[in-house]
């Protein structure tokens, strides 16, 4: 997963955390985030510009909260309780207006509850209430809960302690290996999509092959002798990472080329489906290279003096290399910082 939460209006949240440190600025709908006066300073919410014409304005409320409805108070006390035993995490609500009142202000009511980690979204909560039953019911919803639910879905209470446990169980940003799991899925994803590309092109490569010697050999019976000299002759361009191929001015040069590809890529797609190799990521701010073997449950990190000699030397020739692009007999880039090496590359860490 790339986030720990991806849903609904998280994005827009993320980008509006990201300008709290610019005064007056927003999204592009002049929606801003504001503090409540009573509440701790990392809770948030949308000030929404039509909320804000109709005058209506959260920032005054406390936990008791001016509103008839039971599932604001529910809600507002629980953000209050959580802001200040997790004081890392973020919270922004988002609002929405009710009725006019006898001042004619129209009082806001809750709608969402969004959670950052340092600037990283990871997960909402909204409630439910229904008519005839006096429980106020939390959903909490992010990827990690998602994938703990045999069916998928959320996680929902009516307690408020229980709504404590699952932000401390589950609302944290993405660890290490989570992190590494997400980019070894985009490797192997790209890797294939990259093999699907070059069978592709090997198949056209090889309809001109087809197209040119038949139109050939009616042309001149000898020709075929002379293809067979060609076919035979040493390539001297290979290489992987073949983009899309057009027509080519040496098609069985270009058949050749693709034949010899399609081995590599074959051998190593295969090798990452059966969990051979490592996963390879650079953190360049700490100078650093994370490890992570498919199905293990640690990543190890290494500086790059202690890296292996021949594993430097192939992250060497992968850095340079093309993205999206395979190097028979060392591994594969998908692009600068994420890397699959061969086993063989991998078997000098010696562990």
């Amino acid at each position: 997963m790339e986030h720990v939460y991806n849903g609904h209006t998280s994005r827009e949240v993320t980008e509006m955390l990201a300008q709290l440190s610019k005064p007056n600025t927003g999204d592009a709908r002049g929606n801003v985030l504001k503090n409540f006066n009573a509440l701790p300073t990392n809770v948030y919410y949308i000030a929404e510009r039509d909320l804000m014409l109709q005058r209506a304005d959260p920032s005054v409320w406390t936990g008791s909260l001016r509103t008839s409805h039971r599932g604001d108070a529910k809600a507002f006390e629980f953000v209050s309780l959580v802001a200040k035993k997790f004081p890392r995490l973020t919270f922004c609500l988002r609002m929405g207006a009710a009725e006019v009142d006898a001042e004619g202000v129209s009082h806001a009511w809750f709608r969402w509850l969004y959670v950052h980690d340092d600037g990283e979204p990871v997960g909402a909560m909204n409630i439910e209430t229904k008519w005839g039953n006096s429980d106020v019911v939390m959903h909490f919803r992010n990827n990690r809960i998602h994938k703990a639910r045999k069916h998928g879905g959320d996680m929902k209470t009516t307690k408020i302690d229980r709504g404590k446990s699952i932000i401390a169980k589950y609302f944290y940003g993405l660890t290490a290996l989570e992190n590494i799991r997400h980019k070894a899925d985009v490797v192997i994803h790209q890797a294939h999509s990259n093999s699907l590309d070059v069978h592709g092109n090997k198949r056209r490569a090889h309809q001109q092959v087809t197209n040119f010697v038949d139109k050939q050999l009616e042309a001149n019976p000898t020709f075929l002798e002379y293809m067979e000299r060609l076919f035979h002759k040493q390539c001297e361009q290979g290489g992987a990472g073949t983009s899309a191929v057009q027509l080519h001015a040496n098609p069985v040069e270009l058949y050749k080329s693709l034949l010899e590809d399609t081995v590599q890529i074959n051998a190593a797609c295969a090798a990452q489906k059966q969990g051979d190799g490592l996963f390879v990521t650079m953190d360049e701010e700490r100078e650093e290279y994370h490890t992570w073997k498919k199905g293990a449950a640690t990543v190890k990190k290494y500086t790059r003096q202690q890296l292996p000699d021949k594993v430097r030397g192939a992250l060497g020739m992968l850095k340079i290399a093309e993205n999206a692009s395979f190097i028979g007999g060392t591994g594969y880039k998908y692009e600068r910082g994420y890397y699959w090496i061969t086993q063989e590359i991998a078997n000098e860490f010696g562990d």
